[in-house]
């Protein structure tokens, strides 16, 4: 009886430091920002990068104006291809137009938060980079449509 007993005291004290440490953000910042996403100056190619929080999510999508693209996953990099129309793509880019992309500040972080998304845009030359605690309200509506391409539910 007293092997159970030790057992179940070394099992609780494992789940108390493990929850201890993923609350506590210790398991996991949320991630390096990305410094630059490279796009070309006239607005062909979108591209857009999440990572971080808890479970380590790693998500990148490039998408060009033909409506072609690449969606990568997880920390191997496991790409898939990825097509959408012409018109969602022209869409894409008014959105990201209409939110003054160009005018944006390149960075909104919280450099004390943790196990938060960190999220890159890269349109017309430029990255801009914001995470879930400083989120840049223009571009609601375009991480909405960029992220439901990468989850296949577009």
């Amino acid at each position: 009886m007293t092997t159970v007993r030790s057992d179940r005291w070394r099992r609780a004290a494992v789940v108390t430091a493990t929850v201890g440490l993923a609350l506590s953000g210790c398991g996991g910042g949320g991630g390096e920002p990305v410094s630059r996403l490279e796009t070309p100056d006239d607005g062909s190619v979108i591209r857009f990068a999440k990572s971080g929080g808890i479970a380590g999510v790693v998500e990148s999508l490039t998408l060009r104006d033909d409506g072609t693209g690449s969606i990568t996953v997880g920390f191997r990099g496991e790409a898939r291809d990825v097509r959408i129309s012409r018109e969602r793509f022209a869409q894409l880019r008014a959105l990201l137009e209409d939110a003054g992309f160009a005018e944006l500040d390149s960075a909104t972080l919280n450099e004390d938060a943790r196990d938060l998304f960190m999220y890159a845009y890269g349109f017309a030359g430029e990255t801009v980079t914001d995470e879930t605690d400083a989120l840049v309200d223009e571009l609601d509506d375009a991480r909405s449509e960029l992220e439901s391409i990468i989850a296949g539910t577009e």
